[in-house]
């Protein structure tokens, strides 16, 4: 088996005020499709509750992964565009400054 099993946790309690101990019961869940996805039901082995899993195959995790981390870069450069532009506007001086170069900053 190629791929590591991905685990369901049940909390049956927590206890503790600065250091916290839980207890749980975990049961591992359904094995990745070759491809594409499903979805699947399992039945918690602590209370007998059904959920409703899905579970998709590792190339279809890997490039919803890869989307993600891009449109981090993305967010991440508008936000750095923006900071620079923000700086850029708040560091003008108030008016014409004859006396003053213009290429050297006004801070």
């Amino acid at each position: 088996m190629d791929q590591p099993r991905t685990m369901f946790a049940h909390v049956l309690s927590v206890q503790g005020v600065a250091v916290m101990v839980t207890n749980h019961r975990v049961q591992p869940l359904p094995i990745r499709p070759e491809e594409g996805g499903g979805t699947g039901r399992i039945v918690c082995e602590a209370c007998g509750e059904q959920f409703l899993v899905a579970v998709h195959s590792r190339a279809r995790t890997t490039a919803e992964r890869v989307r993600c981390f891009v449109h981090g870069l993305i967010g991440l450069a508008l936000a750095a565009l923006l900071l620079w532009l923000t700086f850029d506007v708040a560091m003008q001086p108030d008016g014409p400054d004859l006396d003053m170069d213009p290429d050297i900053a006004s801070w």
